[in-house]
């Protein structure tokens, strides 16, 4: 049996050229790495002891492609943790562990300690016979705010023979009480880096087809708008169009002039269209929606009303 709860101790360092190591990737020693079950296009968990009340932090990151390291315990992580300039040096070196175990065991039955200790939670609804509708939110609580909370939402109006839920929640972590706001930076794996090898939970639910008729995710971006992108080839060739036209009227009946676009997007990388995006791996008509914090802030259960109007003549059909 793979050693998938395995870890390793690590010298951490920071590369700053996203050139060398893109900002949610890590580069170390291929034998450490095979040592706890983690290959390539996989995530890890890091841990280091900070000064400040000299917790401990975690974050995930994805390994990245060979070359490996040779060096032995030295992991290179890409630059986007800010709280690593607050780690706890230890001979001059930040030194932790990396682990194969993602989240914390038994963490996801207890929201609220997940959230005063800022951490990172998976959840899933789902019952077998369903193969209509799966909802996700992969960046849930502080990480994109809001966008779990329009996934439940949606999966609260049907019956969990028609809808599944799947979602992260990641929190911030905090010093003497005060947020560092540092979910996004900590948690965040892009939509088509995501491996269900690393999110046991997700791992029920996806196979090398799609398992479901449809799958929706909810996202958040810096833009100023949204845009309803997904499977470019969806068979039901309306659903875009659709769920464009009733998030666009839900606002205007709160006078709201936030601009709803279809992709392509704004921001190319955003459109959704990636085979390799979770939403497009889960549902053979897939839909990503990307929304400004504005949106995701004043009108999740208008935006998630207007999805559940939309989706409900289908599944239901």
């Amino acid at each position: 049996m793979g050693n998938t709860q395995g870890s390793f101790n690590a010298r951490f360092e920071v590369e700053l050229d996203e050139n060398h190591v893109n900002r949610e990737e890590c580069n170390a020693n291929e034998n450490q790495l095979n040592s706890i079950v983690r290959h390539s296009g996989e995530q890890v968990r890091i841990e280091f002891h900070t000064e400040n009340e000299n917790a401990i932090l975690g974050a995930i990151f994805t390994v990245s492609e060979p070359p490996f390291l040779s060096d032995v315990d030295r992991v290179i992580l890409g630059n986007r943790i800010k709280n690593l300039d607050n780690c706890k040096l230890s001979g001059d070196a930040c030194k932790g562990e990396v682990k194969a175990q993602i989240m914390i065991e038994g963490l996801d039955e207890h929201e609220d300690q997940a959230k005063d200790i800022g951490e990172l939670i998976e959840k899933l609804n789902h019952d077998v016979q369903n193969h209509k509708l799966v909802v996700i939110a992969p960046h849930g609580g502080n990480i994109e705010p809001g966008t779990d909370l329009e996934a439940e939402y949606v999966a609260n109006h049907f019956s969990c023979d028609r809808v599944s839920l799947w979602l992260c929640k990641g929190f911030s972590s905090k010093t003497n009480g005060q947020s560092n706001e540092d979910a996004l930076e900590r948690w965040h794996i892009t939509s088509t880096k995501i491996s269900e090898k690393s999110f046991p939970k997700l791992n029920t639910i996806i196979g090398n087809n799609p398992s479901f008729d449809y799958s929706i995710a909810f996202h958040g971006w810096t833009e100023n708008s949204i845009c309803v992108g997904g499977n470019p080839d969806n068979p039901d060739h309306e659903l875009k169009c659709d769920i464009k036209a009733a998030i666009k009227n839900a606002l205007k009946e709160r006078n709201s002039d936030i601009e709803v676009h279809l992709s392509p997007c704004p921001v190319g990388q955003f459109n959704g269209d990636n085979p390799k995006n979770i939403v497009n791996c889960l549902g053979t008509n897939a839909i990503q929606i990307e929304q400004c914090r504005g949106a995701r802030d004043n009108f999740h259960d208008d935006i998630a009303q207007a999805v559940v109007n939309v989706i409900g003549t289908r599944i239901n059909a």
